[in-house]
């Protein structure tokens, strides 16, 4: 709540950015105003803090009602976990990042290249002063957290994908505007390994270890888990965040809250 207000005080100006797109729409007699997409996202900024800081104050109103224990308690379904589902689980998780790799490490699609070059990365551009010459421009960002020209831009995969790719250059020590198809990947690599530890202990906590390590397995193997495992967008974390749910509630469910 206390970064909520934060923004609210500090952050974008939501007065500003209305300001300015009033007296631009007010200005333009013909065709479309020229507006901004910066000045949305400030709007869009200051608002999202203000509704935050809202659902945060009704959360914590009523915190003695939802942090209440359950009435009873059921135990577990599982009593306990063999000394070999660990060993194996981590034999599948390696298997399917081992399936994973090669592609990872190939070229990109063309939603792929126009989310790196719009949003998480740059792209290299004509110098205006001197044309033959290209610089190039990055993002920052707030860019790559609100542009969305097109359907293309998934903002979380954009904004971990970002943060590899800085962090490869701080790392490789590579020059400005390199680039490396591996260093994107990284977010959709490590999410869609972390998918097939996910599906081995999401089936042990309902009683199948077998079936879990089995499971995992499985999805370590899947083309289609391996395809979308490893694009560089959202769609890799589409399976870890559906067993992370399934899981969460499955211990709430076995503990009654405790």
């Amino acid at each position: 709540m206390l970064a909520e207000i934060a923004i609210l005080i500090w952050g974008p100006s939501a007065a500003d950015a209305s300001a300015k797109i009033a007296e631009i729409t007010a200005a333009t007699t013909s065709g479309k105003p020229d507006i901004s997409w910066q000045w949305d996202a400030d709007i869009g900024i200051h608002w999202a803090a203000l509704v935050n800081a809202g659902l945060l104050a009704v959360l914590f109103a009523t915190a003695g009602w939802w942090t209440r224990e359950l009435p009873t308690r059921k135990a577990p379904i599982r009593s306990g976990t063999p000394r070999w589902f660990w060993p194996a689980l981590a034999v599948a998780m390696l298997l399917g990042l081992g399936m994973r790799m090669p592609l990872a490490s190939k070229s990109l699609w063309w939603d792929e290249a126009w989310v790196i070059r719009q949003c998480s990365h740059g792209s290299w551009k004509p110098d205006k002063k001197a044309p033959e010459v290209l610089k190039f421009s990055p993002t920052d960002w707030k860019r790559c957290a609100f542009y969305y020209q097109k359907p293309t831009n998934h903002v979380p995969m954009s904004l971990a994908q970002k943060a590899s790719l800085q962090t490869w250059h701080k790392m490789s020590g590579a020059e400005t505007g390199a680039f490396s198809d591996l260093a994107a990947r990284v977010p959709a690599l490590l999410a869609s390994t972390a998918a097939v530890g996910l599906c081995g202990v999401l089936l042990h906590a309902w009683g199948f270890t077998l079936a879990g390590v089995l499971g995992a397995t499985l999805l370590a193997l899947h083309p289609m888990a391996i395809r979308y495992g490893v694009d560089a967008r959202a769609y890799a974390l589409v399976i870890p965040l559906a067993l992370s749910a399934l899981l969460a509630i499955t211990c709430l469910i076995q503990t009654h809250g405790q």
